[in-house]
C-alpha cells in the first residue's frame, strides 16, 4: 500500500494552492467551475455542485514528450489547413477567463 500526501491552502475566496507528493498547483474558481494550473498542464473543471457530475478537460500546457510530438504534428497540419496554432491558444485563454469570471460570480452568490 502506497502513502500519499495532499494539502490545500486557501489564499482567498476562489484561489487555493494545492500541495501533493507529486508537486504544487493552483486552483482558481469556485464550486461548479474552476481552472487548475500545475506542472501537468492547465485543466478546466466544471460540474454540478452536490451531484458528483463533473467534467475535467485539459486546455493548455504539457510536460510530456508525447504531447510535444502531438503539438508539433498539429502545428504542421494547421499550416496545410490555413489555421494557426496561436488561434487555439487564444481560445484556451478565453476559456480560462470565462471560468474565472464564472467562479467569481458563483463565489459571490454563495
Amino acid at each position: 500500500m502506497g502513502i500519499s500526501y495532499r494539502k490545500r491552502v486557501k489564499l482567498m475566496p476562489g484561489v487555493t494552492l494545492n500541495f501533493s507528493k507529486s508537486g504544487m498547483s493552483t486552483t482558481i474558481g469556485g464550486k461548479g467551475a474552476s481552472v487548475n494550473i500545475g506542472k501537468k498542464g492547465t485543466y478546466l473543471n466544471t460540474g454540478i455542485p452536490g451531484t458528483g457530475i463533473y467534467c475535467r478537460q485539459k486546455i493548455g500546457g504539457s510536460s510530456s514528450a508525447s504531447s510535444t510530438r502531438r503539438s508539433s504534428y498539429s502545428s504542421q497540419s494547421s499550416q496545410y489547413s490555413g489555421q494557426s496554432s496561436s488561434s487555439s491558444q487564444g481560445t484556451s485563454w478565453l476559456w480560462i477567463l470565462a471560468v474565472l469570471a464564472l467562479g467569481i460570480l458563483i463565489g459571490v452568490m454563495l
